[in-house]
């Protein structure tokens, strides 16, 4: 037996490793990359109510939904084939970023832009002084559909005048509140059994 192919055989596979490391991590950057695309997509239009909160859907957005569902489905299979482990799309907490079958709101966006709309408290300094804005709000769906641990991951403040600090504050709280208000949502599923999946909705303050 030829042992001094051992080192090589060990080399070729540490190589090998690497390279599914490095394409694993794309793959995850380039999913979520494309999630918040569609994502601010759907969420780049005026919306209604008399201080207006976010876009409704309608059949554009709907198609684009269908193509985020038909993009996330995509990237699952990719990782399929590779026979890389779903649990490669877990956070360190060992929450899912992304999944084949996503949570979603009862009713579906129409109903929850409607939600949004009825909720939302327009601060009154803002609407004052005329300022809109953007929150991110970052939330759990947990197995059960219920929403845990809302946090804002970008505030209408960023990169803005701050001058007006208290009102973009208030803003956030205002985006947090709507979230911790929410009712249970379809939880997301991998394989038909639920499964706890991190995710990021939009919440626009604007005028008409």
């Amino acid at each position: 037996m030829d042992t001094n192919s051992f080192p090589d055989n060990n080399k070729a596979s540490a190589n090998n490793n690497r390279r599914r490391i490095i394409r694993t991590t794309i793959i995850i950057v380039l999913a979520v990359a494309i999630i918040a695309l569609v994502v601010s997509l759907l969420t780049s239009g005026p919306m209604p109510q008399e201080v207006v909160a976010l876009a409704g859907g309608d059949e554009k957005t709907n198609h684009i939904e269908d193509q985020e569902d038909d993009i996330c489905v995509e990237i699952i299979d990719e990782y399929c084939d590779e026979d890389i482990p779903l649990d490669s799309l877990r956070d360190k907490d060992g929450i899912y970023l992304l999944v084949p079958e996503g949570p979603d709101y009862p009713g579906g966006p129409s109903a929850l832009f409607a939600f949004i709309n009825k909720t939302m408290v327009y601060p009154a300094q803002a609407v004052k002084d005329s300022i809109q804005g953007r929150v991110i709000v970052q939330f759990i769906v947990e197995e059960d559909g219920s929403i845990t641990n809302p946090v804002v991951v970008k505030s209408s403040g960023l990169n803005r005048n701050q001058a007006y600090s208290s009102i973009f504050n208030q803003m956030d709280a205002e985006a947090l509140r709507i979230v911790s208000a929410m009712p249970k949502w379809n939880p997301g599923k991998i394989e038909g059994k639920p499964c706890r999946v991190k995710y990021s909705l939009p919440i626009n303050f604007r005028f008409n």
